[in-house]
């Protein structure tokens, strides 16, 4: 056992430096006694040409603006917002274990408006996407993107396979 700089016993490996006691060589006292004038001193420089320092602050006008935080209130940004989970919805999408998804229209008496086909197993979930489109994913390992329409069977854009 040895005993630390701050007077405790210290059982192996390499003696812990006291807090209170700062290791320091000839080199570092003499840079911490003499100050660097700031048109010496390279990090300064640096620092201020970054912007980083000045002789002028911001004011309260000014450090606002720098700060502002406007963002558009739309589903989008907001989906918890209740002016968006109380509105009647435009369609109803729903995905099944019968390997489709299909939409209906709750303004015509729920009616099916379109039937996606394409994915090879259940499909677990299916999301809007960019307004006229659909995301799905299936256990038949795919993310497929798919067009909203007009005709009875949707279209599929594209398929990505995910590997497990």
């Amino acid at each position: 056992a040895t005993v630390a700089p701050s007077g405790t016993m210290w059982f192996g490996g390499p003696v812990p430096i006291s807090p209170l006691v700062r290791p320091d060589d000839d080199e570092e006292r003499r840079r911490w006694k003499k100050p660097v004038k700031p048109e010496d001193d390279e990090s300064w420089k640096e620092l201020v040409k970054c912007g980083g320092a000045g002789n002028k602050s911001d004011t309260a006008e000014e450090q606002a603006a720098r700060y502002s935080t406007e963002v558009e209130d739309s589903i989008e940004t907001n989906p918890g917002n209740p002016k968006y989970i109380f509105r009647d919805p435009d369609l109803i999408v729903t995905c099944s274990s019968d390997y489709t998804i299909r939409t209906w229209d709750p303004r015509n008496s729920f009616k099916q408006v379109q039937v996606f086909e394409g994915h090879l197993n259940v499909v677990n979930c299916v999301v809007p996407y960019r307004g006229d489109k659909l995301l799905s994913c299936s256990d038949d390992f795919t993310v497929r993107l798919w067009k909203l329409g007009s005709t009875e069977y949707g279209e599929l854009l594209t398929t990505t396979y995910v590997s497990d």
